[in-house]
């Protein structure tokens, strides 16, 4: 059986807000492309 791998390198970016913490994750290619997001959209206490 033969298995291929690919090598692929992300850059990771999270902001932050006091008190609450991660509000927007964010995952770039290695080119500087936008890959994916997740954005907090509701805060339950």
């Amino acid at each position: 059986m033969k298995m291929m791998f690919i090598d692929k390198t992300y850059k990771n970016i999270d902001w932050y807000t006091n008190g609450i913490g991660s509000v927007r994750p964010e995952t770039y290619t290695e080119a500087g492309k936008l890959e994916s997001y997740r954005v907090l959209a509701n805060i339950f206490r």
